[in-house]
């Protein structure tokens, strides 16, 4: 970026307020949705009225964010507002289409937002939202024909009932998988500088991955941040930066990921014993992203189809859900947003490395792996790295008199 050049959008400001309460709202709302069986959630029976406020309000925050932005970059905006609409209303506005939108808006408008400051808001509402499950879950207060909760699954392996702890939330592992993004956003928020005692949060957290949700792939993800945590902490006591070729690998992470899951999925044989084991042990996230992909196909922009998850296992409807972010995004908003989104973490990996954002670049690798699996990517209650795209790093700012100046 040049140096500071006009005042105009230069001053820390303006758009914060609007931009939280949309974020706020709009989380409220998908958790809401999606993520909780407690019945009687605070203010639950106002959760459309959140879900329109918050469209309404969205339109006012592209409004004035679009001041913030050169002749060229306005144009841009413009033709992907037109873009995410269409593909919004094409794959289903009422919920997945709304989360394509909340989040084109919320990149827009957090131009002149610190990073860290949306990071520490979602820690601080998403460990909220995780505490108000958890108790109403040990209190009795969960509703359990609201969706299936997952207490028991079947081990593939060995055959046996292995009983499960879902903590309030529908499955066992999205309550796993929420504390690993817990922890990201945490480890995020500290630069990666951690005291000794913070680090039993992950021992924390892998116990209850393990022991309590048996959530296996979400285990993987919380020790390998807890290995990533001890290693950047080293890392900044030795003022040491990371390997060139270790910091390339991390900014094409995403990207390297959706391919390898695409091949993988369309080279699945179920003839095959050797695949059979691998797609066992991914949860049939293989076989089942196949079938999305003969049934729906794969387009341009997107289809609107029902996914049938453990929730309908008692209706008349065959389990499709696909799991993994990269297949059913692919899916649902189609190969150009997929592209989009694809290039958008690789720009994110890219100057992370530029500025020796080592947590950044090791959580894009978390947040990756944890995709191929779950479809939390981008989810407002789990994952909101992609907004480092616009809004504001340390050394996008210099400070006078107590003044945050923007370097546009």
């Amino acid at each position: 970026m040049d140096s500071a050049k006009n005042i105009k959008g230069s001053v820390l400001q303006d758009n914060s307020l609007l931009f939280f309460t949309i974020m706020g709202l709009a989380s409220y709302y998908t958790f809401v949705c999606t993520h909780t069986l407690f019945a009687h959630f605070p203010l639950r029976w106002l959760c459309e009225e959140f879900k329109y406020l918050s469209l309404f309000l969205s339109a006012l925050l592209l409004f004035f964010s679009i001041s913030l932005y050169d002749s060229k970059k306005i144009l841009l905006i413009l033709s992907s507002a037109i873009l995410a609409l269409f593909v919004a209303w094409n794959s289903g506005w009422e919920f997945y289409g709304y989360v394509l939108w909340i989040y084109f808006v919320l990149i827009v408008g957090s131009r002149c937002i610190e990073f860290r400051k949306i990071i520490k808001f979602h820690l601080i509402l998403n460990f909220c939202f995780c505490l108000i499950n958890i108790l109403a879950d040990i209190n009795g207060w969960t509703d359990k024909s609201l969706i299936f909760q997952g207490d028991e699954r079947l081990d593939m392996f060995e055959g046996n009932v292995v009983t499960r702890w879902s903590a309030g939330y529908p499955a066992a592992v999205d309550f796993a998988t929420h504390l690993l993004y817990i922890l990201v956003d945490f480890w995020i928020l500290l630069k990666g500088k951690m005291n000794l005692w913070m680090y039993s949060f992950f021992l924390i957290a892998a116990y209850i991955a393990l022991f309590l949700c048996d959530a296996r792939q979400a285990l993987v993800c919380i020790l390998l941040l807890f290995f990533f945590a001890i290693w950047v902490s080293y890392l900044n006591s030795k003022e040491k930066i990371i390997n060139k070729k270790v910091s390339t690998l991390l900014t094409l992470t995403i990207p390297l990921l959706f391919i390898i899951t695409l091949f993988a999925t369309l080279l699945y044989d179920e003839t095959n014993p050797l695949w059979l084991i691998i797609d066992l042990a991914f949860s049939r996230r293989l076989s089942l992203g196949l079938d999305g992909i003969n049934e729906y196909g794969i387009t341009w922009f997107g289809n609107n189809f029902f996914l049938v998850g453990a929730g309908y296992s008692g209706a008349a409807l065959e389990y499709n859900y696909i799991d993994s972010t990269y297949i059913q995004f692919l899916l649902r908003w189609g190969v150009v947003i997929m592209a989009i989104i694809l290039l958008v973490f690789y720009e994110i990996g890219r100057h992370a490395y530029k500025r020796d954002d080592k947590a950044l670049l090791f959580s894009l690798l978390l947040v990756g792996l944890s995709s191929v699996t779950t479809q939390f990517l981008l989810d407002l209650n789990y994952c909101v790295l992609i907004l480092a795209i616009t809004a504001l790093h340390d050394d996008d700012m210099v400070h006078q008199e107590g003044i945050s100046i923007v370097k546009l």
